[in-house]
């Protein structure tokens, strides 16, 4: 895992969370996410 800041900032960033959330329940995994979603890993 990234920093916990950054982890953070994407929960406190609803509309961009709920998008990645949406991303992943329809793909299964984090195929084509943004840069900063190595956080998840």
């Amino acid at each position: 895992m990234s920093d916990l800041s950054t982890h953070i900032n994407l929960k406190n960033n609803t509309s961009y969370t709920l998008g990645l959330v949406g991303h992943t329940s329809a793909h299964g995994h984090w195929d084509s996410g943004p840069p900063s979603s190595n956080w998840f890993f």
